[in-house]
Formats: structure tokens, sequence, C-alpha cells
């Protein structure tokens, strides 16, 4: 198990027992939304689905983020234009 963050006044088994009855809601979201659906990371079946609707806490992180998504989406379009051509012709060799 991941590293579990509880309040004080709350024991470990009741904590624990808490998280797994979650695992099933967990699980039917999945099946119905996708795995995407139980993540707050923006992955690209969350872009193509509408635009990316997150919160933070002050204007600073808002902008960081901004600029992050900016560069990685700089970076996926050119993996994207590097992958696209697939080859016509099949080659062999010999081994």
């Amino acid at each position: 198990m991941g590293l579990i963050s509880y309040s004080a006044d709350i024991s470990e088994s009741k904590a624990l027992a808490q998280e797994n009855r979650g695992l099933g809601r967990k699980l039917l979201t999945a099946a119905v939304s996708g795995v995407d659906a139980n993540t707050t990371n923006l992955t690209i079946n969350k872009l193509m689905k509408g635009p990316d609707l997150f919160y933070l806490s002050t204007p600073l992180e808002a902008k960081g983020y901004e600029d992050e998504l900016k560069d990685k989406l700089v970076l996926l379009k050119g993996y994207i234009v590097a992958n696209e051509g697939v080859e016509e012709k099949s080659t062999s060799f010999e081994l």
C-alpha cells in the first residue's frame, strides 16, 4: 500500500477501512468513465474530451501550471509529428 495520510484523531485501521471502501467506487468509475477519471493528472484522453478545468490556490501557481502545460504540449506535438509517418514497405533481414 502507498503512503496514507489521515487525521490524527482517527485510528489507522479506520483509515484503511475508509480507503478500501473507496476502492469499489474507483473501480466503478474506471469502468464507466475510464481510468483517467480517477486522477487529477491531465492526460491526452482528457484533453480530447474538452477543456482542462483545474483550480489552483494562487495566480502564481496558475501561471506556472500554464507555462508548464504549454511546454509539454509543444513536446507532445513534436512527438506526434515525429511518429506520424509509417513506412509502407516492410523490410526483413536474416539472423
